[in-house]
């Protein structure tokens, strides 16, 4: 087999009865664990919209600096290339770091919802200065996805700081309207 897009791509073939090598034919098998593409931490900005700060699948995590609210709820939204299932109990978790899955301040019981390939996360109670990881649990009945996320309040520039870069870079947005070239710099996801 080779790795074709995310999928096995089979060969067969072999020699025919005139001694002919016939390559025969070929044909793609979806692999039974749906691959993940991408995942991301969504935050409504008031009237401006959602913005999305990507989580890196490997590597450093991402620092998300926006406001939970009073709650501390936070959205991570995951992309495969096919439809998922989610078949654990909990469906999901936080595996790392102080966090649950539910929102306003209350747990779900680790549910999720799924839409085709699309899973979305819900997280309640996520305390600042520190990094989660979040555990989607028995993905098509075979496989756990972990997603690690860093929050650092204020760390509009993603460096693991908060200081006065980060105030100058809010500064010298005061006034924009909120779009994916600064979203970062709406800490508290009011829109402006």
């Amino acid at each position: 087999t080779a790795v074709w897009t995310g999928a096995e791509m089979i060969v067969w073939g072999g020699e025919d009865y005139s001694g002919y090598l016939n390559t025969g034919g070929r044909y793609c098998a979806q692999p039974s664990t749906p691959l993940l593409q991408s995942a991301v931490s969504r935050k409504t900005h008031g009237f401006s919209g959602a913005f999305d700060l990507n989580l890196p699948l490997t590597g450093t995590p991402a620092i998300e600096c926006r406001s939970g609210g009073a709650t501390n709820d936070y959205t991570v939204v995951l992309s495969f290339n096919a439809n998922v299932s989610v078949n654990g109990t909990p469906q999901a978790a936080v595996t790392l770091g102080t966090g649950t899955i539910g929102s306003g301040g209350v747990s779900n019981g680790g549910m999720v919802t799924t839409s085709g390939n699309v899973v979305t996360i819900p997280l309640t109670n996520v305390l600042n200065a520190q990094t989660i990881n979040v555990t989607l649990n028995n993905v098509n009945g075979s496989t756990n996805v972990t997603i690690p996320m860093s929050v650092l309040l204020g760390d509009v520039n993603g460096n693991g700081a908060v200081n006065a870069s980060d105030i100058g870079l809010t500064k010298s947005r005061s006034g924009q309207a909120v779009n994916a070239a600064n979203f970062r710099s709406d800490v508290n996801a009011n829109g402006s």
